[in-house]
Order: C-alpha cells, then sequence, then structure tokens
C-alpha cells in the first residue's frame, strides 16, 4: 500500500510478468486532487499508457477524471460520460491505449468490494490492453493499491512499488 504523500514522483511497480509499471507523476496530482472526502461522492477514470516495445514495461501516461455525466454516489461510481471512451480515441492516435480504470473508496485504506471484484473479471473479459494486463487503482483517504489483471487467465493481483 502506498502513502497518498508519495504522488509527487514517479512510481514503479512490478507487474505479475515480472516487468515494470511506470505511474508518471502526473497522475499522481491527478489522483491526489480526487480524494474522496467525508461526505463526497466517488470519483473515478480511466487508465491511459502504453507498453515500451523493447523492454515490455508499461507506462501509464495519463487519467481521465470525473465528468457531470458519470454517475457518482457516496459509495459508488459509473462512467456514463462519452468523455472517457474520447480519450482513448485520442490517445490510440499516439499509440497509447485503455490500460484500465481507477476510483475512489471514503476509507483510509482501501479494500475491493464484491462489486469492484465483479467489474474488474467483467472487464478482464471485455476488455484488452497492449500488455495482457489491465490495471485496477482504488484510492483511498490516506493511500492507494493497485492490482493487475491478466486479460488471459483472468487471475487479479495486487502489485506492489519497487522500493530502491
Amino acid at each position: 500500500m502506498l502513502v497518498v504523500n508519495n504522488f509527487d514522483k514517479l512510481i514503479k511497480f512490478k507487474m505479475p510478468n515480472g516487468k515494470n509499471i511506470d505511474i508518471l507523476d502526473n497522475i499522481g496530482e491527478i489522483l491526489k486532487k480526487n480524494i474522496q472526502c467525508s461526505g463526497l461522492s466517488e470519483s473515478g477514470g480511466i487508465l491511459i499508457g502504453y507498453t515500451h516495445i523493447s523492454l515490455g514495461s508499461v507506462v501509464i501516461e495519463e487519467i481521465t477524471e470525473p465528468q457531470t455525466d458519470d454517475k457518482r454516489s457516496l459509495l459508488g461510481f459509473f462512467r456514463k460520460s462519452n468523455h472517457h471512451l474520447k480519450a482513448v480515441k485520442i490517445a490510440k492516435k499516439r499509440n497509447s491505449g485503455y490500460m484500465g480504470n481507477w476510483h475512489t473508496h471514503p476509507s483510509n485504506y482501501p479494500i475491493p468490494s464484491p462489486t469492484d471484484i465483479s467489474s474488474w473479471k467483467n472487464s478482464l473479459n471485455e476488455e484488452s490492453s497492449s500488455c495482457n494486463y489491465l490495471f485496477f487503482i482504488i484510492l483511498g483517504l490516506k493511500g492507494y493499491r493497485i492490482w493487475a489483471g491478466n486479460t488471459l487467465t483472468k487471475e487479479i493481483t495486487e502489485i506492489f512499488e519497487i522500493r530502491k
């Protein structure tokens, strides 16, 4: 689990296949401003990135933010706005694409709900990425957690920051 204060730097994680995933520091700033404070609705969006062809590592370079058309509640977030899909279409023009999704929870350190896990399993059956993994971030009040879902085996594994 990560501490929110680590959002201001590039963060590297180890994927289940041994390759790295880099989350650029600009992502942290966007996530930080969407932390779900007491009484506010959940936020969420899509992760956009690419696989480095020669290294096999993944870079998450952009995320979408909640839009007014999205359905939000204290304990739920559903992407309804076309903005998210348009962002992926634009990203494809620069050889990037859909890499997963993120959302918030109103707890200090998030635990995926049965709804989250069901949604992730549906994504693994319906979506794809350039690396055979989809990534799922849940942002809490004091930290966030990341899972990698294998689109081939459908296995979902929590991944952790690579420490220097």
